[in-house]
């Protein structure tokens, strides 16, 4: 519970700035605008990266259409967000591994196959 609130905390506060992709450490952060708030590429779960580009697409678009002068690292952020993704996988397409274990360990059903007699 702690940690879907410290998500959600962190994907109001990136939604609400500009925030760019800082590669000046070992590894990839994503920084906020003001430079307050930092969190690792690496840290966020498979739902967590696709919500932060979303919000770099996001981001992305606002620029084109108001013509920021920023275009080009919102766009360098959007494309790594987008292959960080693609390497973990889409949450949707993942399996669900959240679900109860009497749920993941139940034997799939075989469904009986119905000849009906013409």
């Amino acid at each position: 519970m702690k940690l879907d609130m410290m998500h959600a905390h962190l994907m109001a506060s990136l939604g609400r700035n500009p925030f760019f992709l800082s590669l000046t450490k070992k590894s990839a952060e994503l920084v906020s605008g003001d430079g307050l708030l930092r969190i690792s590429v690496e840290a966020l779960d498979a739902s967590g990266l696709l919500a932060a580009k979303h919000l770099a697409h996001n981001q992305y678009v606002n620029a084109m259409l108001h013509s920021g002068d920023d275009l080009d690292a919102h766009r360098a952020t959007l494309n790594f967000l987008s292959k960080a993704v693609e390497r973990q996988g889409h949450p949707t397409t993942r399996p669900h591994t959240s679900r109860p274990a009497s749920v993941r360990n139940r034997k799939p059903r075989v469904q009986k196959s119905v000849s009906r007699a013409a």
